[in-house]
């Protein structure tokens, strides 16, 4: 074995970070992770075609990722220029896990999907339960008559296990090769 060979391997020491097929999730694991965040790092593209990128609550909802914002943001503009978007959204158990979720947006501008998000936001999707006065607090915070939210329509995912990854590195398996498990 060279040093430039991983430990148990003819592969290069490289190899697991450049062809990381064997260290993605589950469908079961990926829709956990999008359940059970709330956060995700979301990049549009401006009217000149520069990317952007901001960190922005969401909600899992109806089986879709949704967002919001109001007409005076810049990502509201850029998505009704171009409803193109990216998520990255890390596992908040593990954030070496991670799902990385690209699709378009659809605007909502009723009253009732608006008021759907901010109750969905606040209780995280039933997942916590809040004082009364404190719920009322953050909906008000948040209903703007102006509000629009956007729902994600989903057209392609990618995860990542950095884990998988490190373990796999430690012990020097081999997960590429055909008589892997």
């Amino acid at each position: 074995m060279s040093a430039d060979s991983a430990p148990g391997s003819a592969r290069p020491v490289w190899w697991s970070r450049q062809y990381i097929e064997p260290f993605t999730l589950d469908d079961a694991e990926i829709q956990r992770i999008l359940r059970e965040s709330s956060r995700a790092a979301v990049a549009w593209v401006t009217k000149s075609c520069e990317p952007v990128v901001a960190q922005m609550s969401y909600c899992w909802y109806d089986d879709h990722i949704w967002i919001t914002s109001t007409p005076n943001r810049d990502k509201y503009r850029a998505l009704e220029r171009n409803p193109a978007i990216s998520l990255s959204i890390f596992d908040p158990a593990d954030w070496f896990k991670q799902v990385t979720v690209r699709g378009r947006v659809t605007f909502f501008h009723d009253r009732e999907s608006v008021r759907r998000f901010i109750h969905e936001l606040i209780t995280a999707g039933g997942r916590r339960t809040v004082p009364e006065d404190v719920y009322q607090r953050e909906f008000a915070r948040f209903d703007s008559p102006e509000r629009a939210v956007m729902r994600v329509d989903i057209e392609r995912i990618r995860s990542y296990d950095g884990r998988k990854m490190w373990q796999t590195e430690a012990e020097g398996l081999d997960p590429w090769s055909a008589a892997a498990p």
